[in-house]
């Protein structure tokens, strides 16, 4: 079981190259603070944090984030959320960071998938409102549908190479003449696969072109 990591690199210098002129620097360490706050939760699995980061308007996005962080501990997350810095609506009360994550696990990989994150502010504070943290990209999907598939096909194709591979190149050689036969059947014997595969293409293979 992995433990998940997130990780926001160069957030803090990056966060505010592109940033608008009417969303000052004090809001933008503000943002940044609850940023690495969110990083921290999340890395611990501090559950009890996540509602004090999110927008009392917003408890399905505390559930969902929760949720996500529950469902993936397999999986390790690297955020560089230093794209971009954009207020998306008048006066500064909201403002949206967008960046790229990497996301690794068991059976698939993402690299540099876009992400974001909403902040609010209320007060003199600034909360999250909305995130893709918790959302499964199509990319994602996709992915994980072929290592499904390619997990299914070792199954089926692999294993039974595996398994038969051995014991028919143990027969050949015990039926047929071929040098250092004692040596062969002995490394079939106790190594299968990594001697069957050799053997096929060293002794077996190379007495089929002779007859040919």
């Amino acid at each position: 079981m992995k433990k998940i990591k997130l990780i926001l690199g160069l957030l803090i210098l990056n966060l505010f190259v592109r940033a608008q002129d009417n969303i000052s620097l004090f809001d933008k360490y503000l943002i940044s603070e609850k940023l690495e706050d969110f990083v921290s939760a999340v890395n611990t699995k501090d559950y009890e944090i996540i509602p004090l980061l999110v927008s009392s308007a917003a408890p399905e996005v505390v559930s969902s984030i929760q949720e996500k962080i529950e469902k993936t501990k397999e999986y390790a997350f690297e955020y560089d959320l230093s794209d971009s810095f954009v207020e998306v609506e008048k006066e500064g009360k909201r403002v949206k960071v967008v960046g790229k994550y990497q996301k690794s696990g068991i059976n698939n990989k993402l690299s540099w998938i876009s992400g974001y994150f909403v902040f609010e502010k209320q007060g003199d504070h600034w909360f999250i409102v909305e995130t893709d943290f918790y959302e499964e990209s199509f990319v994602g999907l996709l992915l994980s549908i072929f290592g499904s598939l390619l997990a299914m096909l070792f199954l089926i194709f692999l294993i039974p190479i595996i398994i038969f591979l051995p014991t028919t190149m143990l027969i050949d050689c015990a039926k047929n003449p071929v040098k250092n036969k004692a040596l062969w059947v002995f490394l079939l014997h106790f190594f299968n696969i990594a001697a069957a595969i050799p053997y096929y293409f060293i002794i077996r293979r190379n007495r089929k072109k002779v007859a040919s």
